[in-house]
């Protein structure tokens, strides 16, 4: 899928689709743009799942979904397979 229409899709589901539980953009190389709103969205629905396997994300769009997953109490899974992140995990949860 086109990166603006994943963008489009999770920006409607953030406004008018708060009983939503479950997300998948796996496959899909998403930018910081989309993981803004995956953030938002880890905030403000009680999602149960999400699923960003094999997204080519990097540190910037990791960072986010990091802040938005430090405020969730609903997500039981998160899949974050098949992404290369290097040393960027250690520098996000460094001790």
């Amino acid at each position: 899928m086109h990166e603006t229409f994943i963008w489009f899709y999770l920006s409607i589901v953030e406004k008018y689709s708060p009983d939503i539980k479950v997300i998948d953009i796996s496959g899909n190389h998403i930018s910081p743009r989309v993981c803004e709103v995956v953030k938002e969205i880890l905030t403000k629905v009680e999602l149960k799942s999400l699923k960003m396997a094999n997204t080519n994300l990097k540190s910037k769009g990791l960072a986010m979904v990091c802040l938005g997953l430090a405020q969730n109490t609903s997500l039981i899974e998160l899949d974050l397979n098949y992404n290369d992140f290097g040393k960027t995990l250690k520098v996000i949860f460094k001790p």
